[in-house]
């Protein structure tokens, strides 16, 4: 592979944003869904709209109007609820629904307006962002509020804050735009209005960019149908303590909920790639790399390549490391062994700590510096005793150099646990059984 293919700017395969997904929790909200329907269509953005309208057991007549709108326009998606499950159970029927590849929720009132989308929308499609939300409180023109109802939007905003280590101005805005890949992956259970807190936490805890624009808001009373009441704060506070006790499991992925949780714990990570380090040539391969939790500390070597087939793992890659010139990361092995092979003399340290298709590459790393040529052929490890008494085993049973055969050295438990133990102290409670 040529040398400029080392240049960091390879752009991250995100897949094309074509569709805007709009996702409508409707309860008895008949009077207004010919109006909010128009505003949505009639939104000036460049994107493609479906709105997924999810009739959550209204009694009113709103599922006929909702009929008779997507009998008019195949780019509405009629979904409905038996019974009233609450809003936060509709937002994800809709999601489960959706097929674009960003997402905003819309309430069917109109104290939202959809005229504001292409400012939510431009930080997503200049990839700066995965989410992005509106905030009502963020200096634009808007009717004066109640003072009640600001205060415990603020109490709950600041809770959050504390909670997420974020500072939003407006956590329980409506107005959440975000990735659909990143959407689907969250693992959301709230039935009801506590899906703005949970959204929020789960979107930290995946590690999104979020950013907040301001956004017009035109508020109503409870006269005029308005729906959330004070046990909904409460609901809310809840909802920030039960997602905070479950960060380890925050999205319906299992590999990059344990990577997360691997990366709160810097100094390891650290420690190990410091015990790495002298088993490692100037250019390093590192096959599964995750989210960049130990790749991170490795970016001092000349050239750093980073293998990872999962795109979600991958952009986050690219946002953490994507900008440095002696890294490039790449989706296959295949293109790994070009640029091992086609990147000039010097010894190549080959990294492999993930999961792939069922195959372990084994937490092992290959050659000793000074080989030349490298290309290291991966075969799965197997879980079993070596004679020192270590559990770890390599992940080829050599390396294939030109015409000769090496077989590296490899670190083995015990060396590995001497090298970081002093430097850490005893294993913390809840860390992963196979980290050294």
């Amino acid at each position: 592979m040529r040398q400029s293919q080392w240049s960091g700017d390879d752009a991250p395969m995100e897949p094309t944003l074509r569709r805007l997904s709009v996702l409508m929790p409707v309860y008895n909200e008949r009077w207004t869904l010919a109006e909010i329907t128009r505003r949505v269509f009639q939104s000036p953005i460049s994107l493609e709209i479906e709105l997924v309208v999810v009739d959550d057991g209204s009694t009113d007549g709103s599922w006929e109007v909702i009929s008779a709108l997507a009998a008019a326009d195949c780019r509405i998606k009629p979904i409905r609820h038996k019974r009233n499950c609450g809003k936060g159970a509709a937002v994800r029927t809709a999601i489960a629904h959706m097929t674009g590849q960003v997402a905003v929720i819309q309430d069917a009132d109109l104290e939202y307006d959809p005229a504001d989308w292409p400012r939510l929308l431009e930080p997503i499609l200049s990839g700066q962002a995965d989410a992005v939300f509106g905030s009502r409180y963020l200096g634009q023109t808007r009717r004066a509020l109640p003072f009640w109802h600001t205060l415990v939007n603020k109490a709950i905003t600041l809770a959050s804050n504390a909670v997420t280590n974020l500072a939003l101005t407006d956590m329980e805005t409506c107005y959440k735009m975000v990735r659909a890949d990143v959407l689907q992956s969250l693992r959301l259970q709230s039935d009801t209005f506590a899906i703005e807190p949970e959204l929020t936490c789960r979107l930290a805890q995946w590690g999104a960019e979020i950013y907040e624009v301001p956004i017009r808001y035109t508020a109503r009373g409870y006269a005029e149908g308005k729906k959330i009441g004070p046990w909904d704060g409460v609901r809310a506070l809840g909802a920030l303590v039960r997602t905070a006790l479950t960060r380890r499991r925050f999205s319906h992925h299992p590999r990059l909920n344990r990577l997360v949780h691997q990366d709160r714990a810097p100094r390891r990570q650290a420690a190990l790639a410091e015990a790495l380090k002298p088993h490692l040539g100037p250019r390093v391969l590192h096959l599964g790399a995750g989210i960049g939790t130990l790749s991170r500390f490795l970016v001092d070597r000349p050239q750093l390549l980073l293998v990872e087939w999962d795109p979600l793992c991958r952009r986050m890659l690219h946002r953490r490391l994507g900008h440095r010139s002696n890294v490039r990361i790449a989706s296959r092995l295949r293109d790994a062994i070009e640029t091992a092979v086609g990147s000039g003399p010097g010894g190549c340290g080959m990294l492999g700590t993930g999961r792939r298709h069922g195959r372990r590459l084994g937490d092992t790393m290959f050659p000793p510096a000074g080989a030349r040529r490298t290309v290291a052929a991966g075969r799965p490890a197997q879980r079993r005793g070596r004679p020192d008494g270590s559990r770890f085993a390599p992940a080829c049973r050599g390396l294939r150099v030109g015409t000769a055969r090496f077989r590296p050295e490899f670190p083995d438990r015990a060396t590995l646990a001497g090298a970081i133990g002093p430097r850490l102290g005893p294993q913390p409670a809840g860390q992963p059984s196979d980290c050294p």
